[in-house]
């Protein structure tokens, strides 16, 4: 809209066409007593752009007197910035569209600007516009500080997880010394030890673990406060799940005045849900059960549906402790309560447990109740909702779902005098105790201070394989991951992250061979050592909507002694990532949801893929131009068909023998 020209009367010219002036007559006249009684600013103005009637409201909100508004086009009194918007809703009113909130600045006779919401229609017989603004300032001014406010908390929020992530590193790297260490010579592997000496190091060992837990809890705070948490779901029988937890509490049992039982119903089906935080939970509950019971029974139990006795339907955690008063179980979920243990005056812990247990409860889309009578004792009960949606359940919480697998035991017969391992980490103390623990298995070990040196260690010995921390200087454990897995010599070797970030990074922590955090106990580290070893063997990723095909490549497969993992699409493939490294993909063209050509771009898309070998599998008749696209993306494309053992067979074979560098058997197969 062309900005009128200055003049100094407000009088509209007959030409024009617009209504008199005369204030007194006319449509003017009509609005004048409306006009005067309202606390609103209300207006007509011109198509020329000026105002032509003004309630004494301006006058009182701007402070210009309403001759000094009426002889300046109404642009002129508006912010500069807000200028063009403000022509251009002029311009859809002029065009007869009706403005139902607009917001733009008016000047005062001081030079201030105050904001003013507007509504207005056109008049388009008489050349005019009838509108009504309110001055919104305070508004915009209380929005502009909650801005700030929530600007203010979030930066607050960010420093606090950049610090608690920080000190994290930083109290848990001596705690793994302290605690390595003690282990180390309660084994036995430090000399004799007097039973004064072995006892004092049962309880530095016992007090590092405690305190690393108050430490962890904290932590884990942080993370679900941030829905920041991830679940990784896998088949879980509940009965071993349940005997786990128990387990790590027979030595806590006060000199056996307590019992602790299970209760489980028989033969359950495996339920689908993430097994540490599920164990999480149990171990917070039953941690608090043998807090507050002094002396009596603490029973897990593991209750079936009434409808169906295969499928749980809660877990439940009961004891016969002191109980929990009633004016404390209105609170006992929220942070940093405490209940005085055994009336001692006493309280232990952070006050934590209870607040991440029902949180992750929650994630997982179940509910945690409890039931208490003082005296008798409580009764916590985790009830397992059919029917989880982890897409929907824990808002803008991370998932991803993955594959289980069961863990081998270690097998201390065997004989690894034969294999290299390479310890890469900057921490002196954790490059020894992990040499130890190495030793103990008979590996012969190579350590690198640094991720540089650690590339080039294992460039030049090719270990079988290597245990890498996360937090180094650069390049950090992340980067050094993924170089390992571009390069085509190394890509093989089994890494087994062993870190203090390991709690909260597992996810991205795409190719390892295992993940576990510090301080990692000697059965647990001897057990991921040897599961690395015995999967280098050749892993296979299958990707196939169909079942049969799925299962019929998988007996293809294991004929040729890989391991492998199905999925039945391609979103399915990509998650499954995270767990498990494959040497070679098989995947179907026509899939729903994501196509196999979708699938590729995708999976070239992560650094650690980019060469990984690809071989399309279809039961469609590809024309010559369709084949030429697809032989170049992948390693090979093959025709479904009587063949097709044979065909993969011999494909794998050869890729497998040149080292499997991404397009080493492209030609395509038909």
């Amino acid at each position: 809209m062309r900005k009128p020209s200055r003049r100094p009367d407000a009088a509209v010219s007959a030409a024009s066409g617009e209504a008199s002036l005369d204030r007194g007559q006319g449509v003017f006249g009509q609005y004048q007593k409306f006009f005067e009684l309202s606390f609103d600013l209300l207006c007509i103005a011109g198509f020329d752009g000026y105002f032509k009637l003004l309630s004494p409201s301006w006058e009182k909100t701007l402070g210009f007197s309403q001759e000094e508004l009426l002889s300046e086009p109404f642009v002129d009194f508006v912010h500069p910035d807000d200028r063009e918007a403000t022509a251009a809703e002029t311009g859809k009113l002029v065009e007869g569209t009706i403005t139902i909130s607009f917001d733009n600045r008016y000047r005062t006779k001081n030079g201030e600007y105050r904001w003013l919401v507007w509504s207005a229609v056109p008049d388009p017989d008489r050349n005019l516009i009838l509108a009504v603004a309110r001055d919104i300032t305070e508004r915009k001014v209380f929005e502009a500080r909650l801005r700030a406010a929530k600007e203010s908390a979030e930066a607050a929020n960010r420093a606090k997880s950049e610090f608690l992530a920080r000190m994290s590193h930083e109290l848990r790297t001596p705690l793994n010394s302290v605690i390595g260490f003690s282990e180390v010579l309660l084994s036995g592997k430090g000399g004799d030890l007097t039973q004064v000496q072995h006892d004092y190091l049962r309880r530095v060992r016992s007090n590092g673990e405690h305190l690393l837990g108050l430490i962890n809890q904290v932590l884990d705070l942080a993370k679900v406060e941030a829905r920041k948490v991830e679940v990784q779901t896998e088949l879980v029988d509940l009965a071993d799940l349940v005997r786990a937890v128990a387990a790590q509490f027979e030595g806590q049992i006060r000199n056996g005045e307590v019992e602790l039982a299970e209760q489980i119903a028989p033969q359950l089906d495996p339920i689908e849900v993430d097994r540490r935080k599920l164990s999480q939970i149990l171990f917070n509950l039953v941690g608090n059960a043998v807090k507050f019971t002094p002396k009596g029974r603490i029973t897990i139990r593991v209750g079936a549906d009434e409808t169906d006795p295969h499928r749980a339907s809660f877990v439940e955690v009961e004891d016969t402790g002191i109980g929990i008063p009633d004016e404390a179980l209105a609170t006992i979920f929220e942070r940093f309560e405490q209940v005085d243990a055994f009336g001692s005056g006493k309280i232990e812990g952070t006050g934590l447990g209870l607040a991440i247990s029902r949180s992750l409860a929650e994630l997982l889309g179940y509910r945690l109740t409890v039931k208490s009578d003082t005296g008798i004792g409580s009764k916590f009960r985790i009830e397992l909702l059919p029917g989880l949606d982890l897409a929907s359940s824990g808002d803008s919480a991370m998932r991803r779902v993955a594959a289980g697998k069961p863990a081998r035991e270690p097998s201390p017969d065997r004989d690894f005098s034969d294999r290299l391992v390479l310890v890469v980490d900057d921490d002196a103390d954790a490059r020894m105790l992990l040499t130890h623990a190495l030793h103990e298995l008979g590996c012969q070990v190579l350590t690198a201070t640094s991720g540089e040196q650690g590339l080039r260690l294992a460039r030049e010995h090719e270990p079988d394989l290597i245990t890498l921390d996360l937090m180094m200087p650069e390049p950090d454990g992340w980067e050094l991951l993924a170089r390992f897995k571009a390069e085509p010599r190394l890509r093989h070797i089994p890494v087994v992250v062993v870190s203090n970030a390991a709690r909260e990074k597992a996810d991205s922590a795409i190719g390892a061979a295992g993940v576990l955090d510090k301080p990692v106990a000697l059965e647990e580290l001897h057990r991921a050592v040897i599961e690395g070893f015995l999967g280098s063997r050749r892993r296979v990723l299958i990707v196939d909507d169909s079942a049969d095909d799925r299962e019929f490549m998988s007996a293809c497969m294991k004929q040729l002694g890989a391991v492998v993992e199905t999925t039945a699409s391609g979103h399915e493939a990509l998650s499954r990532l995270a767990s498990f490294a494959p040497d070679v993909v098989l995947v179907d063209l026509v899939m729903p949801g994501m196509n196999g050509a979708e699938f590729i771009s995708k999976l070239r898309e992560i650094p650690a893929c980019g060469d990984l070998p690809v071989i399309l599998v279809t039961a469609k008749d590809l024309g010559a131009d369709e084949l030429a696209v697809l032989s170049r993306a992948t390693s090979a494309v093959i025709q479904k068909g009587p063949e097709l053992s044979d065909e993969l067979g011999d494909l794998c074979r050869r890729l497998w023998s040149s080292g499997a560098g991404g397009k080493a058997a492209s030609a395509a197969s038909r």
